[in-house]
């Protein structure tokens, strides 16, 4: 082949490779013109998808700076897209505290790591709002560059709910928390009350019983459970099952019901009772709780109490009676006084006068019983040795029950009390004769006498003052008491004897005398193993005066009395007696009167003879204003009461002495001498 040929050959063959490759050249440019046209295609139609997407927000970030926000997340935030693509720093819109988490989880992604797909932060809207926001993000390319694709849903609603139903579990709990501590607290309560507390199922049957409960009833818990305890006596059982219909039927609470119930050991407990029915957690009625105070003391003392108070009442009447009988016999006895003055002993009616004064006697001593009931008994009070009365009187009792072995325990030495021995030995003589009646085929009689202290807590009870006591036991072999008995033993009028065989004011004046004395009288007794009679008497560190002899005849005296008095017997027959006794007599029937009769007589009254009690103007008052005119004016009180506080107190403002009606003729005439006899 000719070199032209070649050349023609060689250049045709390079003209169709270059068409070739022209052909695929263009072929790759229409394949690339197709391709950037489908991207460009595939890019609109992304474009579109984002800027529609509704109720998702959605930003694409390219280096730092958003290249693109959806309409819905421009309306969510209240920005419009401009200011969003116009900002260099999409931080700036993201919470403060949230900024650095999110900016650290863009550049992980940016740097191939695998942050967390899914989180939430907070961002701020234009208004200022507070928006919380859940995140996904992709890496993407966007203008054929990397760029992250974030979408965003507003979870606010979602958050708002959430912390909602957190803080609705934090009360809960809180509630639930507190009221554990209170179911605890009210357990610790419970366990520690010192009343009684038992919870009963609807049943009735015990569920839980704290210490005091066991304290009182003597059950422990263990033995209880699920037993209906404790049982109440007969007669209160309709009133305590219409109490617990009540509670757990009606749900209406009781409140302080006194009432009985019975303990372990048998024994019947005085009780106040209180209960309310309480429900489950679905407020449907579960049992009752029972609160059970221990009243047995305060029993007791309710008793004493009343007791005391009747004594009182019942001594307030005796008082008055004994008050206006012995002004009768007043009368009758200075009558009798003045007629036996008048009467020689040969004549045929002194005999039955000497009858009348000794059954007037009589009288006066059952005054002094009433009087001792009354606790109003002290005469003259002076120191004894209780020794020596004791051992008088027991003689004067032996002889007369010769069938009774008397034995005697002296303290040694003389026991010296402030007394009136008459009173005491009244008291004695009372329980010699009580016990005499306790031992009717005869037995044994121990008395016994001690020094002994008693503490605040031996005497308070008994309403008398602790301190250095003297006692005296009288203990019998005799029948004893029943409990009934010994709980009546000290009220007036009461007797185990036969009718018309004792008044029953034996034991009650012994009572009010001791009483009125300071001091407390106790019985020990037992059925058929004899009773124990000890009185304790306070102890006088005070020397007995010696005793006087009686005097055989009236004295007589001269000057004026002044005599003051309401009643008209008591001034008609005491007048008589003071002039038969040599006196002049003036004659005042008030207090007022008195004063005046005082005022006006002054110089020539050398005493006055004053009775306590009258109407308007008492006999205190009468002698203080009396005293006003005369500073020194000799003042001698009287009264159908015996020596009471008041009548005491007139004593300590300087009255001479005090007189008890009735007195005869002769007991007046020694006092008037005693108080007017030294003077010239």
């Amino acid at each position: 082949m000719s070199d032209n040929s070649s050349k023609k050959a060689k250049a045709k063959a390079e003209s169709k490779g270059l068409r070739t490759k022209d052909s695929r050249l263009e072929a790759i440019k229409v394949k690339y013109q197709g391709s950037r046209e489908a991207l460009k295609r595939s890019e609109e139609k992304y474009r579109q998808v984002v800027e529609l997407a509704i109720n998702v927000g959605i930003i694409i970030t390219q280096e730092g700076r958003i290249v693109f926000v959806n309409d819905a997340f421009a309306e969510e935030s209240g920005y419009t897209k401009e200011a969003f693509l116009e900002k260099l720093d999409p931080f700036s819109f993201i919470h403060p505290d949230d900024r650095a988490m999110v900016a650290e989880r863009n550049l992980e992604r940016l740097q191939g790591q695998r942050p967390p797909d899914i989180y939430e932060f907070r961002v701020y809207a234009r208004d200022g709002r507070m928006i919380w926001i859940q995140t996904s993000n992709l890496l993407i390319t966007w203008d054929r560059k990397p760029a992250t694709l974030n979408f965003f849903i507003d979870i606010t609603e979602r958050k708002a709910a959430e912390a909602a139903l957190k803080k609705s579990e934090e009360k809960y709990r809180s509630l639930y928390d507190a009221s554990k501590r209170a179911e605890e607290l009210y357990r610790s309560l419970l366990h520690a009350s010192a009343d009684g507390v038992a919870i009963y199922n609807l049943s009735v049957e015990i569920e839980y019983v704290n210490p005091s409960f066991t304290r009182i009833f003597g059950w422990k818990s263990d033995e209880i459970l699920g037993r209906r305890v404790p049982k109440v006596p007969e007669p209160e059982k309709r009133a305590a099952r219409a109490g617990i219909r009540d509670i757990l039927e009606r749900g209406l609470p009781v409140h302080g019901v006194e009432t009985k119930m019975i303990a372990k050991n048998g024994h019947r407990v005085d009780v106040s009772v209180s209960g309310s029915r309480y429900d489950d957690h679905e407020g449907k009625p579960a049992g009752m709780l029972l609160t059970i105070r221990d009243i047995s003391e305060k029993k007791r003392l309710e008793a004493q109490f009343q007791a005391a108070q009747r004594m009182e009442a019942m001594g307030t009447l005796a008082g008055g009676i004994a008050h206006d009988f012995n002004n009768l016999l007043m009368g009758v006895l200075g009558n009798v006084s003045l007629m036996l003055l008048d009467t020689e002993e040969t004549q045929p009616n002194y005999e039955r006068l000497k009858y009348v004064e000794q059954y007037v006697n009589s009288g006066s001593k059952l005054t002094r019983q009433l009087l001792g009931f009354a606790r109003g008994g002290k005469y003259e009070v002076k120191p004894i040795d209780l020794n020596d009365l004791i051992e008088q009187t027991a003689v004067m009792f032996g002889r007369a029950k010769k069938e009774i072995v008397i034995h005697t325990d002296f303290e040694k030495g003389p026991l010296i009390v402030d007394v009136d021995p008459t009173q005491i030995e009244q008291v004695l003589l009372n329980l010699y004769v009580n016990a005499g009646h306790a031992m009717p085929a005869g037995g044994a009689l121990s008395l016994e006498t001690r020094r002994i202290n008693l503490h605040e807590i031996d005497v308070a009870p008994h309403d008398i003052e602790p301190g250095p006591y003297v006692k005296a036991a009288f203990a019998d072999t005799g029948v004893g008491m029943d409990e009934a008995t010994k709980q009546r033993i000290f009220d007036p009028f009461f007797t185990t004897k036969e009718m018309a065989r004792g008044t029953g004011l034996g034991l009650a004046s012994a009572y009010g005398i001791i009483k009125n004395h300071g001091g407390m009288i106790h019985v020990y007794s037992e059925k058929g193993k004899g009773s124990t009679f000890s009185i304790y008497l306070p102890a006088s560190a005070e020397t007995p005066a010696e005793k006087r002899s009686a005097q055989d005849a009236c004295p007589t005296g001269t000057g004026t009395i002044l005599l003051v008095d309401d009643e008209e017997m008591i001034i008609e027959t005491g007048r008589k007696m003071l002039e038969s006794l040599g006196y002049e007599t003036i004659v005042a029937r008030s207090g007022q009167e008195a004063i005046e009769r005082y005022r006006e007589d002054q110089t020539r009254i050398r005493m006055v003879l004053l009775d306590m009690i009258m109407p308007e103007m008492g006999g205190g008052e009468t002698f203080d204003r009396i005293k006003e005119i005369q500073p020194d004016a000799k003042v001698l009180l009287c009264s159908g009461y015996s020596l009471s506080q008041e009548a005491e107190a007139i004593l300590a403002r300087g009255c001479l002495g005090f007189m008890q009606k009735p007195f005869n003729l002769q007991q007046l005439a020694d006092r008037l001498n005693a108080v007017l006899g030294d003077e010239t």
